[in-house]
């Protein structure tokens, strides 16, 4: 997992470089991409997860990308509501790896703050496809801007569920990021 959350607005009011309108911004932590590069198990992502969501506050979304192996997908979960949404380009990353990590995630963040409800059930998001084989990563991005851009919380509502990005969706992130990045070399 990488870790990239969303934030209060009071700590860094910045996308890869740009202000958002939603009060929230992206933050890499980078301890957590060397953590990841190194130990990439199912119980290091679950712990990594689980750190987010305990620092989460009510209505807020965590959002996690991921790369179980060779593909990029997104969670987007907001731990006090229970609700997961998975979101992946390709539709066909295993959900059992992920089930196991955010059902772990789930019930160690409802124990430590003594949340007494029933579990509900991810949602399967659909979204828009990928339509080659390299862009998956930057169709997880896309999808994490088109979420803070709206500033809801309900993910069915604000990702599109057309069939793809255009060239030019896709170029705008990838601008982004390389503004982003080299700000940060």
């Amino acid at each position: 997992m990488f870790g990239i959350d969303r934030l209060d607005a009071s700590l860094d009011n910045s996308s890869f470089g740009r202000p958002l309108s939603a009060g929230v911004s992206f933050k890499l932590e980078q301890d957590l991409l060397y953590q990841a590069h190194r130990h990439n198990t199912q119980e290091v992502r679950a712990h990594n997860i689980c750190s987010r969501l305990m620092a989460s506050k009510l209505n807020q979304l965590v959002l996690a990308p991921f790369n179980p192996g060779g593909h990029w997908a997104l969670l987007a979960i907001n731990a006090y509501d229970e609700t997961v949404y998975y979101l992946d380009s390709l539709r066909t990353t295993s959900r059992v790896d992920f089930r196991y990590v955010t059902d772990m995630d789930i019930t160690i963040f409802r124990s430590q703050k003594n949340i007494q409800t029933s579990r509900k059930q991810p949602i399967w998001k659909t979204c828009p496809l990928q339509v080659g084989v390299v862009e998956c990563g930057y169709y997880v991005i896309r999808y994490m801007r088109d979420i803070i851009t709206n500033g809801s919380i309900v993910v069915t509502d604000l990702i599109d569920t057309r069939t793809s990005y255009s060239q030019l969706e896709l170029d705008e992130v990838r601008m982004e990021l390389a503004d982003f990045l080299g700000g940060h070399m």
